[in-house]
């Protein structure tokens, strides 16, 4: 339900906001470390819990970001445990 590609600052907002809107503002992030490989690339590992219709979230995340000239201009996310992920959504 969440699945797709979001351009520009907005449609991230939204996205954002849908995300939060779902679990009835439960959806929490932790982050657990940034690396940064140079000016273009960078990670993000974070945690993510939530609760929506009776189902807990809880599962690591991966933000890949892709940075030109000091902004960013890709963002790719992976969940630590998939099944779990959807499940929670679904």
């Amino acid at each position: 339900m969440l699945a797709g590609v979001y351009v520009g600052p907005e449609a991230f907002k939204a996205h954002i906001a849908r995300i939060h809107a779902e679990t009835g503002n439960t959806f929490h992030e932790e982050l657990q470390g940034t690396f940064f490989a140079d000016d273009t690339w960078g990670l993000v590992v974070h945690r993510m819990t939530g609760e929506r219709k009776g189902k807990k979230l809880d599962t690591w995340g991966f933000g890949l970001w892709r940075f030109e000239d000091g902004k960013l201009t890709d963002h790719w996310e992976s969940v630590g445990d998939q099944a779990h992920w959807d499940d929670f959504w679904s």
